[in-house]
């Protein structure tokens, strides 16, 4: 194209005449550079107002310089074009008036003559290029979040190191003219006037978003001054003004506080609608939410079938700013709910009496009635499967109405129970009474010559101080032990309505204590079934759903209903106890048949293909190493005895206490006293189970150097198939006396097992025990370290007073319960013998919360020994499932530890120590074989080294700085000992003990 095209456009002060230069127009004078900004202005409002007539100019002018005309455009002539494509031609104009492509002349033509909108002609020579004028102006254009303008609000605009006002137009431009700088920033400083244009816009969400342009800043309104905002000349530029979102987050409960609204359909109303369901937490939250005023609504069902309640529930909402992090609490209706507090393993079998143990526990419902009250209290009692039905049932509501009287301070509640009205196996007698007693908080001063009731009465001013529980010091003990608590329902009597229920049998847990058991099996005796709960439901609904009478049956609905409405959960059980220490090491279950005293030699009754190796002599030479090793001065030893419950209490009596005396016998070395019991009370099985053992255990050794061959077979009470294996015994062990070290006659091969062959065990036992120890410091010399409780009876028999299983079940057979326990008192802790001698049933040895039991793990195979650690992490914790990895000698294993932290190894023969790596990577060196004496250097590092304290075992002495870091790192986790970092009488004895247990 040669020449120029022009076009005709009503200006704001006349008609203008365009002229289109394809390469480009002269450079503009100053009156050239208004007219185009007058131009330009023209065009883009007639443009983004949808003027038919600017519009075709406008397409026009853009075919013509070589700008594509889209399609759609041309399709379009009038206010149908759209808003975003007006607005993309509005901007290339600008571009095309900015390059100078477009020249402007006034015209004064009559406004009433028509004027072509185009004509071509020639184009004039160039004229020379002009002086750039030093003025410029900007284009502001401010709209709401969807595009619309915002007209008519005051702007101000800080450039040319001023203030320049300005108003936005109809098309919400800001349009300054004739200033300098090239950039600027610009403000809208009248709030009132930006709330009257945007508010009536923003009382609901509007569909629709601005176009995307270049030179846009987009900011919240939020009831301040916009800006300052930096803009550009000559180019558009916009201003986006959005409300300010913000959040819903909100927090339902009850309007108690208690219960969360978890799960529960809402809606909500407003300037946006919203619905949903809470969270588990009674939560729901809403982002980028439009401001306004809104309503939230949920409904909340109560009850079932013809009770059904449905109620439904309003509230408004506020939008909350967009980084607030904690809900609004929004308290709403009430909900039928309950607190739990449980009462676990605090009951004996048949008693309702509850045991000392609860009582720091018990503490803690002072915390629930003060958060609860006013409220109604529902007790549930329950009882194991191991009575009948009907019999559970009344014991399941004693226990409920007990527990009640004992939260209540009711003395005469409790006295009851000891009425002759109570059956046997239910009535509280001296048990009870020597449980309260010892339970006194100043119970330790009592003198050791002083009988405890006797104590009692003098101590609590009760007369006559006689020794015997007579009523009134009964009541006095009763009421003294309810005080212990701390926490008596007496204070909130108006306030706390207690009811007692009973559920038998009919609803025992699972194992893990948090399930009700589907399939419960009968006639177990369990203590996790023998439990109180109490559920505190709120007044305004009260228990609900209402008990079914006193009792609740197998299937009833109400019991987990009442469990389901429980909100919080609170476990009462025994905790860590504070009382006196007692170490003790069991000779356990199978190692006594019923009707025996026999202490047999392996730790379970094997049949023809299975053995365990000499576990009992193991047992006695881990009593005696730790009797040597625990230095603490003036430790002292009682065995005790027990059995279960299959016999009269006076036969068990005896035959508790010939178990204990023959365990001592293998403890002290008294062949004499072993043969002579054993003699008395054994059967067929015991000394069959003996010839099974040694045939297996010494299958290394030939006949003549301490081997026998003499399997009786099959292990029984059949004496006659016995008989030839007893006499190859008897044979055999004439050869190997020498082997054995045995100085007794020989026997005479008869079959006969009589005293004299009942001593030829004892020795082929204390062979076995002396090849257990070694030959230093000797198995003598260690006997003689031991120190007695009383060393003129040194055993105690508790008959089946203090059974493992079935407390207080009479004909229970049970191989836990024929037991044999050998007892370390430290000095100052020893209990009152002659007490325990007088009333082994009332002993204080075994009352719940009197000793801290601590027992002693053995090596269990002597003859194939093992190694046995239990992993304890930095908090002294056990680690089970700790992943490991053992070096012994040439082998390697790796493994897992069990669910207490132990790993058990064999130890290859010839083995002196070990390399042990534990999942964090961490290393322990061990040592094995016969230690140092722990009192000395050597010895104290060994122990060291194993318990993963000290990574070297050079005997460099007690100034090794890295001996007394290990020295003081062990006594630190120790509470009795003080850090000193000195090997002293004390550490070397709670070093030894730990190294044992």
């Amino acid at each position: 194209m040669v020449g120029e095209v022009e076009f005709v456009l009503r200006g704001v002060s006349g008609v203008l005449l365009l002229r289109a230069h394809r390469f480009g127009a002269p450079i503009p004078d100053a009156e050239q550079a208004a007219l185009r900004r007058e131009a330009a202005f023209a065009l883009q409002t007639g443009v983004e107002w949808g003027d038919p007539d600017v519009l075709r100019v406008a397409l026009s002018l853009q075919g013509v310089l070589d700008h594509p005309v889209d399609a759609l455009f041309t399709a379009f002539a009038d206010r149908a074009l759209a808003e975003r494509q007006r607005q993309t031609l509005g901007r290339i104009l600008a571009q095309l008036f900015e390059s100078g492509k477009i020249s402007v002349e006034r015209v004064l033509a009559d406004p009433f003559t028509e004027l072509p909108l185009e004509r071509e002609v020639e184009l004039p020579p160039l004229p020379p290029p002009r002086r750039e004028t030093s003025t410029t102006f900007y284009d502001v254009r401010i709209v709401d979040e969807i595009g619309q303008a915002v007209a008519g609000v005051p702007a101000e605009y800080r450039v040319d190191g001023g203030l320049r006002d300005v108003t936005t137009n109809a098309a919400g431009v800001a349009l300054l003219e004739g200033v300098k700088d090239s950039t600027a920033r610009i403000s809208v400083v009248e709030v009132e006037a930006l709330e009257n244009v945007l508010e009536p816009r923003w009382t609901k969400r509007r569909p629709g978003a601005p176009p995307k342009e270049a030179n846009t800043t987009t900011l919240e309104f939020r009831g301040a001054p916009v800006g300052p905002v930096g803009v550009k000349a000559v180019v558009p530029n916009r201003i986006v003004l959005e409300p300010p979102l913000g959040r819903l987050f909100v927090e339902l409960l009850d309007k108690t506080g208690r219960v969360r609204h978890a799960n529960r359909d809402y809606t909500i109303t407003g300037p946006e609608e919203f619905s949903g369901t809470t969270d588990e937490n009674g939560q729901l939250v809403h982002e980028r939410v439009f401001p306004g005023n809104y309503e939230l609504s949920f409904t909340v069902e109560s009850f079932e079938g013809a009770d059904k309640q449905v109620d439904e529930f309003r509230t408004p909402l506020v939008v909350l700013a967009p980084d607030r992090s904690e809900p609004e609490r929004r308290l709403l209706g009430a909900v039928p709910q309950c607190v739990l507090a449980r009462l676990h393993s605090f009951f004996n079998t048949n008693k309702t009496f509850l045991l000392p143990p609860a009582l720091p526990e018990m503490r803690a419902l002072r915390r629930i009635y003060l958060n609860r009250a006013p409220c109604e209290l529902l007790v549930v009692g329950h009882a194991d499967t191991a009575g009948s039905s009907a019999y559970n049932d009344q014991l399941s509501l004693e226990r409920a109405e007990a527990t009640i009287a004992f939260l209540k301070d009711d003395v005469e509640g409790w006295f009851k129970f000891y009425g002759d009205g109570i059956e046997d196996k239910k009535r509280w007698g001296k048990v009870e009474d020597s449980l309260m007693i010892t339970a006194m908080p100043d119970f330790r001063t009592k003198p050791a010559t002083e009988d405890p009731v006797s104590w009692f009465q003098r101590t609590r001013g009760v007369t006559p101080i006689d020794g015997k529980c007579g009523k009134d010091t009964r009541r006095a003990l009763i009421a003294a032990y309810m005080a212990l608590d701390g926490a008596s329902l007496s204070e909130f009597d108006v306030e706390i309505n207690a009811t007692a229920h009973g559920c038998g049998e009919h609803f025992p847990l699972e194992e893990t204590q948090q399930a009700v058991e589907e399939a419960p099996a009968d006639g177990e005796s369990d203590p996790i079934d023998r439990r109180v709960e109490l559920f505190f439901f709120d007044p305004e609904f009260g228990i609900v759903p209402k008990p079914p009478g006193k009792n609740s049956k197998a299937g009833s609905k109400e019991y987990p209903a009442w469990r389901e409405a429980a909100i919080e959960t609170v476990d009462l059980a025994a905790g860590d106890l504070d009382g006196l220490n007692l170490t003790f090491l069991e000779f356990d279950d199978a190692r006594f048949r019923t009707n025996s005293c026999v202490v047999l030699p392996e730790g379970e009754r094997p049949d023809a293909k299975e053995h365990k190796a000499l576990a009992s002599t193991s047992l006695v030479a881990t009593l005696l190493r730790f009797n040597e090793e625990q230095l603490e001065p003036g430790q002292k030893l009682l065995i005790a005895g027990h059995t279960d419950t299959t016999a009269s209490e006076g036969f068990n009596q005896a035959l508790s206490e010939e178990r204990a005396q023959c365990v001592l016998a293998c403890v002290v070395g008294d062949r004499e006293s072993f043969q002579s019991l054993c003699d008395a009370r054994h059967t067929v099985s015991d000394y069959k189970q003996i010839l099974s053992w040694l045939t297996k255990a010494f299958s290394d050794r030939a006949v003549g150097d301490g081997g026998f061959d003499c399997d009786p077979g099959p292990i029984n009470d059949n004496e006659a198939s016995g008989t030839s294996a007893v006499k190859r015994f008897q044979e055999q062990y004439n050869l190997n006396k020498a082997a054995l070290g045995a100085s007794a006659p020989d026997l005479a091969v008869d079959g006969d097992v009589g005293p004299l062959t009942w001593g030829a065990f004892f020795d082929v036992y204390e062979f076995a025990l002396r090849e257990e120890l070694g030959d230093e410091p000797g198995l003598e010399a260690l006997r003689e370290q031991l120190v007695f409780l009383d060393d003129e009876n040194r055993t105690l028999g508790y008959g089946e007073h203090h059974p493992i299983d079935g407390l207080g079940e009479d004909n229970f057979r049970s191989q836990a319960n024929r037991r044999v326990e050998a007892l370390f008192f430290e000095p100052g802790e020893e209990p009152d013998i002659a007490a325990e001698r007088e009333d082994p049933a009332a002993s204080e040895l075994y009352l719940p919360g009197k000793y801290v039991r601590n027992k002693l793990s053995s090596q269990t195979n002597p003859r194939e020994p093992v190694l046995k650690l239990q992993l304890l992490d930095a908090r002294r914790k056990p680690m089970p499932g700790a992943s490991y990895a053992l070096k012994l000698g040439d082998t390697e294993v790796t493994g897992v530890a069990d669910e207490d932290g132990f790993l058990v190894e064999r130890v290859p023969e010839g083995a002196e120590g070990g390399i042990l790596t534990v999942q964090e990577g961490s290393t322990v060196n061990l040592v094995f074989g016969r230690l140092d004496d722990a009192g000395t250097p050597k010895g104290a590092q060994e122990r060291l080294s194993n318990l993963g304290l000290l990574h070297h075992t050079a005997a460099t002495g007690n100034d090794d700085d890295d001996f007394r870091l290990a020295l003081s790192g062990a006594q630190s986790s120790i509470d009795s000992l003080d850090v000193t970092g000195q090997l002293d009488a004390e550490t070397q004895g709670e070093l030894a003990r730990q190294h044992l247990s």
